[in-house]
């Protein structure tokens, strides 16, 4: 679910809305080629009940024991909602254990500012959720309850603009890795924001990117760690969640390859 298909705020957040509940403002519509929109014989069920039952299918005969669901922008809060019902379904013992990911993985996330009616107010404060705050709630448990591994790739400032929630609580709580994409200008924040789908893919084929810092004269040099990319071992991921450190791209900037990067570690 990418940036440049919403022609202005509310079609974003009524997408988004699609994700959680057929009960958002627009239900269940959807857009025909004319630019129309219909209804006519629209889903019954939410886009993340829909994602669920189609992942939860393919993955029925799954004996592998590793599964690593990956979103890029609305898309993150889809694998976090298919990730959160599977792990339901095995508590309930109706899904094998074998079907629970070991590993989440955010790609330039986004959630909207505000609260959310079809939300509900889940916490009893008198308002409704944020739909980053039902993230983090799901993200807790999977982490606490699971150990899932979880890694949050920033590669544009989608969610400092107007409509996008920052959400830096959650960054405590994770991997929180800033990529650079200097091949891109700096205005070019959607394909920003788009290609980091591309990096991460890519970055399968290269060995983990390295880990670096800085010493108090300003030396660089290595720490002999990783950092995140998708050939990082989920273990490696899980050293680096928490509320201490996060990685800044300083090495690579100017290529898709991840082959020559390297990510300063910093204190949050």
């Amino acid at each position: 679910m990418y940036w440049n298909q919403f022609a202005d705020e509310d079609e974003l957040k009524d997408a988004e809305a699609k994700i959680w509940s057929v009960s958002g403002p627009r239900g269940m519509r959807y857009r025909l080629d004319d630019g129309t929109y219909s209804t006519e014989q629209s889903p019954k069920y939410s886009v993340g009940r829909i994602a669920f039952e189609q992942v939860s299918a393919a993955l029925a005969n799954n004996q592998s024991g590793n599964v690593r669901l990956t979103g890029n922008s609305l898309g993150s809060q889809l694998a976090v909602v298919v990730a959160k019902q599977i792990n339901d379904g095995i508590r309930a013992g109706e899904l094998s254990e074998m079907l629970l990911p070991n590993r989440i993985e955010l790609l330039d996330p986004f959630w909207s500012k505000g609260e959310k009616g079809y939300l509900g107010d889940a916490n009893g404060d008198g308002r409704n959720e944020w739909t980053a705050e039902r993230v983090r709630w799901y993200l807790g448990e999977l982490i606490n309850q699971r150990d899932i591994a979880v890694t949050w790739y920033k590669s544009s400032p989608i969610l400092d603009l107007w409509v996008g929630d920052e959400n830096t609580a959650m960054e405590r709580t994770v991997a929180f890795v800033a990529n650079r994409l200097w091949y891109y200008g700096s205005s070019e924040i959607e394909k920003k924001h788009v290609n980091i789908t591309k990096w991460y893919y890519l970055s399968m084929a290269s060995k983990a990117p390295k880990e670096v810092t800085i010493d108090f004269w300003g030396n660089r040099y290595l720490t002999g760690y990783k950092a995140a990319s998708a050939s990082t071992s989920d273990a490696r991921i899980r050293e680096m969640m928490g509320d201490r450190n996060y990685w800044d791209q300083v090495e690579g900037r100017y290529t898709e390859s991840s082959a020559d990067d390297q990510f300063q570690r910093k204190n949050h």
